[in-house]
């Protein structure tokens, strides 16, 4: 039996290609699920910047997310403009924010447990890309929705969001109706029960996920809520 040499096995790690075009599901989504979210999520924890701007014109700002790729509305008054928005940056907004923190020598993030030379690597090429793209995976599946709904003067939605890729889902449980469409409540992956205050205005209102697995927006069928005349 020939022995096994681990030096050079560990060398042979060590050299493995970076990738000059990661792929954001499978290389830099599970690097940011295991070392960022915990504090750069919705809601923001861990003194996690979440400070807002304050625009002239259309949504604020409130800090960043790195579980989502795109911006997320977390508030959303009047549906037909984005003046009284709220919106917290997801990752291709931030991306050029991200090789100075990992790489610092000083208040490095993640703070506690730095990413290892092969992480920061992907995650550096990801987000020097012109501009960061969403390469995913060619046999993708969408994520999957159950619901349940109940309640007559406040509706509760109880809904788990999960995916058998095993990818991080992020999005919006949205209503839409006679009045337009609106925003219930940002959602990710997981067990939710979020409520929602029963329309005044008689019709149907369907509800709708709008998830993103990290390969872009699927709309799924939540339920409908009907209010009688």
């Amino acid at each position: 039996m020939r022995p096994i040499v681990i030096g050079a096995l560990v060398a042979a790690a060590c050299t493995e290609e970076i990738p000059t075009a990661p792929n954001f599901q499978t290389e830099v989504m599970p690097i940011v699920a295991a070392s960022c979210i915990r504090c750069h999520s919705l809601p923001q924890i861990g003194g996690a910047p979440a400070a807002c701007n304050t625009p002239i014109s259309g949504p604020r700002t409130c800090g960043f997310r790195l579980d989502s790729f795109d911006d997320t509305v977390v508030f959303e008054g009047d549906p037909t403009t984005t003046d009284d928005d709220v919106v917290v940056l997801g990752l291709a907004s931030i991306a050029p924010a991200i090789p100075p923190r990992i790489n610092a020598t000083t208040d490095t993030m993640p703070p506690r447990f730095p990413l290892d030379e092969r992480a920061r690597a992907i995650l550096t090429a990801w987000a020097q890309g012109d501009p960061p793209t969403r390469v995913v995976r060619a046999d993708n599946r969408p994520p999957r929705l159950t619901a349940t709904v109940t309640g007559d003067v406040t509706v509760a939605i109880a809904l788990e969001l999960t995916d058998d890729d095993g990818d991080l889902v992020v999005g919006a449980l949205r209503a839409r109706g006679p009045t337009g469409d609106v925003l219930i409540a940002p959602i990710r992956s997981g067990r939710v029960t979020v409520t929602w205050p029963r329309p005044t205005t008689a019709g149907s209102y369907p509800l709708v996920a709008v998830v993103d697995d990290g390969a872009g927006d699927v709309e799924l069928a939540v339920a409908t809520v009907e209010v009688a005349p």
